[in-house]
Order: structure tokens, then sequence, then C-alpha cells
């Protein structure tokens, strides 16, 4: 292994640069170029961008590639920060392999064309993506990955993300045409337009050990998809339903719904539309405006309960941030 200091990108920018086999690992300070480091290490063949600690300011898109990690040294250390409407992190190209986000935050500005991460794919798609310890905030579309097999999210948390005139759109999580995807640890409070999470035209897709409370729409949502598990779960205070599975062209099948609390949401706590196929087993669902559980026929219950329990009190909403609440 080599390690050496050298000019890196332009003038006033310097990177610690290791040198392994097949890797390379390049450091970047407060007002590096963030982009040439991607760039370098991806024609290396791979390896990682690590950014220090404090606020990287940026006014284009960091164009994320393959075989890459890009990260920090915490989120509450590290954060990539914009005042444009842009996507703070997408994609170079279609089909990406083997990328890593971690140990960051990203912020941005709540209007329509900003993004936190935006990873899509239309044509090739990508594979192993994973976003660890990423705080996502205050952008318009939070974060959306379409179109990618093999996605992990865990310990993170998407907050306050939402759009003006995008009300029911704009999400905290958006996976779409995923297969085998894991969502854990992971809160996604507080959309200011749209859903914690929504999900459509998905493959295999777990949400475990998560919070999500206080957006604008709904919950969780699962629509045209095949294989949709949500466990061990809160989901609470938000504009619509909790927690549903539903249909825009064909009905969500599989569903598997476990050992989830689900409380004092603006419509249904639980909701299976018909056709929707699956489970719902030891979940506990109460004070919701509309039917605590709304299941349709097919669906096997079991151990289910409209008792209430204990919830962790709502927080004082941000200044500019509007009341939670739903269309209809």
């Amino acid at each position: 292994m080599k390690t050496r200091k050298a000019p890196f990108v332009s003038a006033i920018t310097v990177v610690l640069m290791t040198q392994t086999a097949g890797a390379l690992d390049l450091a970047v300070p407060v007002g590096g170029d963030i982009q040439k480091a991607v760039d370098a290490v991806s024609s290396a063949g791979g390896g990682s961008v690590t950014l220090a600690a404090g606020v990287h300011q940026i006014d284009r898109p960091i164009r994320i590639r393959s075989h890459i990690t890009l990260s920090g040294k915490g989120s509450a250390l590290t954060t990539i920060k914009t005042s444009k409407a842009i996507k703070l992190v997408e994609q170079a190209s279609e089909g990406l392999r083997k990328v890593t986000i971690r140990d960051l935050s990203i912020a941005g500005v709540p209007v329509h064309g900003s993004h936190a991460i935006l990873i899509v794919s239309y044509k090739r798609e990508h594979r192993n993506i994973t976003l660890l310890n990423v705080h996502a905030s205050q952008t318009g579309w939070g974060v959306h990955i379409k179109g990618a097999d093999g996605v992990r999210i865990e310990n993170c948390e998407f907050a306050r993300n939402g759009a003006k005139g995008k009300e029911g759109y704009a999400h905290n999580l958006y996976l779409r045409r995923c297969k085998n995807a894991l969502v854990s640890n992971t809160k996604m409070n507080g959309s200011t337009s749209g859903n914690g999470c929504n999900i459509s035209y998905s493959q295999n897709i777990t949400i475990d050990s998560c919070e999500v409370l206080d957006n604008y729409f709904r919950g969780v949502r699962a629509a045209d998809s095949d294989g949709y598990t949500v466990r061990n779960s809160r989901i609470g205070r938000n504009g619509r339903v909790g927690l549903l599975a539903n249909r825009e062209k064909a009905p969500t099948k599989n569903i598997r719904f476990e050992n989830n609390i689900v409380f004092e949401n603006g419509a249904e706590g639980i909701q299976a539309k018909r056709g929707v196929t699956g489970s719902v087993t030891g979940c506990r669902s109460f004070n919701n405006k509309g039917a605590d559980f709304d299941l349709n026929s097919s669906i096997r219950q079991k151990g289910n309960s409209t008792a209430a329990v204990p919830v962790k009190p709502r927080k004082a909403p941000d200044a500019d941030r509007p009341a939670t609440q739903g269309p209809k």
C-alpha cells in the first residue's frame, strides 16, 4: 500500500490518496471537488470517496458511478448541502453496480426538481445499491430508486421531504420497479407532501423495524407489487391510510404485515384493497379515523388487536411546515 499527499483537481484542493490492488481511495476536504474524485476512482476501477467532516456546499449534482462507496464521517458530522433545486446525488449512467452511500447527511431545498438521491434506470437495471446511515432531509422528492435489483437501506433517516403542488406524489422514499429490497431500522417521517414510503411495480420488498410518522399523505403504501412485507414497524399520525396495499393496474400480491403498531392515522389504519392477497398477523391498529383494519375477505388474519398501547408523542412541527393532512 502506498500513501501520499498530492495536488488533486485544482490548486486549492488536496486529498489523501491510498492505492490498493484494484481500488483507489480518495479523501476530499471541505471545498474539494467531489465529482472529480468520483470520476478518478471510477477510472481506477472503483474504490471509495470519503468526505471530510463539515458542510460540502454544491451547486451541481454529484453523479455517482459503479463500484464506488461515497461516505462521510457520520451523518451528524458530514453534510452535502445545496441552496439550488438540483438532484444532489444521481446516477451517472444506467446499470450501476455495487454503489454504497453511507455515513453522511444530504440537505437541499423542498421544491419540485430537488432530490436528495435519484438513482433511476429505464433500460438496464441497477444492481446492489446500498444506503447506510444516510440522513436525507428537506428536498422536494427525497430518495428515489427506480429500476434496481438488490437494494439495502439501513439505519437511515429520510425526513421533511416534499414539494408544494406535488401533494400525494413527492415522498420521503420511493421504490419503483425494484426487486429484493430491504429497508430496516429507518425513519421516514414528516413528508410535507407525500408518503413516508411509496412502493410500486416491485417484487420482494421488506420494511423491517422502521418508524413512519407524521407524513402528509400515507405511511407505507405498495401498488402493483408481489411480495410486500412490513413488520415490527411503528406507523402513525399520517394524513390518510397508515399501512396500505392497493393497485394502479393490478392488485398487490403476497403481503405480509406482521407485528406492526399502526395508530392515529387520518383514514384507515391497515388496509388491503380488493384483489390484494396475503396475511396480516400480530398487528395492533388503533385510534385511526377510519377502520382500524379494512381487509378484503381473502386476507388471512391472526392475532391482531385494536387495543391501544402507549405511543411516542408528536414533535412540534417546523414553523414552515404545513400541518399533516392528505388528499382524499
